[in-house]
């Protein structure tokens, strides 16, 4: 019933479905001893399905009515609403970060010219805010000879706070910025 649902974009109310030759082949409907059903599709912009809300009954008193599948209705309109809504807020939330993240890094470029270790940082910074699991970021270049040297290292202030100090946490920042090279294929250069 809810494929159907979706599939054809519409309510679907059987007062009956027991009786209901459109679910005759149905296995729940059989299983359950469900007397009266109501499905709605959750449509979203463009009609694009998000979902569906189902309701029955096995109750012999009681037979769902053109009334309740209205309700429903509006109830599964507001609830569509209300998804796109989150879905377009989460939306600009990104956008708004992805801005802001790029804007410090501009900054960065603009107020330190000739120095990449701020640049580093803020682009750092900036996989905190963009990526909430990244734990730590690496920056590796390759020089002109092949030798790969990692540039920058960072921490999450979440992962620095793990450690028993701030200077146990810069030890091993520094560690790996004191790495010697790796040597990168001549193929590759």
């Amino acid at each position: 019933m809810v494929q159907t649902a979706l599939d054809e974009k519409k309510a679907i109310l059987s007062a009956d479905a027991s009786s209901d030759e459109r679910f005759s082949l149905s296995e729940s409907i059989a299983d359950f001893r469900i007397r009266s059903v109501m499905c709605v599709p959750l449509l979203g912009v463009n009609q694009r399905p998000l979902g569906a809300i189902q309701l029955d009954t096995q109750s012999y008193n009681h037979r769902f009515s053109e009334d309740d599948l209205q309700v429903l209705c509006s109830v599964a309109n507001q609830a569509a609403i209300a998804m796109e809504n989150a879905r377009l807020f989460s939306e600009t939330r990104r956008a708004l970060k992805e801005q802001r993240v790029t804007s410090d890094v501009l900054h960065a470029i603009s107020t330190s010219v000739g120095e990449a270790a701020p640049v580093f940082e803020a682009i750092g910074r900036g996989f905190e805010h963009l990526i909430s699991d990244a734990m730590t970021s690496y920056l590796v270049l390759v020089d002109e000879h092949g030798f790969a040297r990692t540039t920058h290292f960072r921490h999450t202030e979440q992962v620095r706070a793990r450690y028993r100090s701030a200077e146990v946490a810069a030890q091993i920042e520094g560690a790996y910025l004191r790495a010697p090279p790796l040597v990168v294929s001549a193929t590759y250069l």
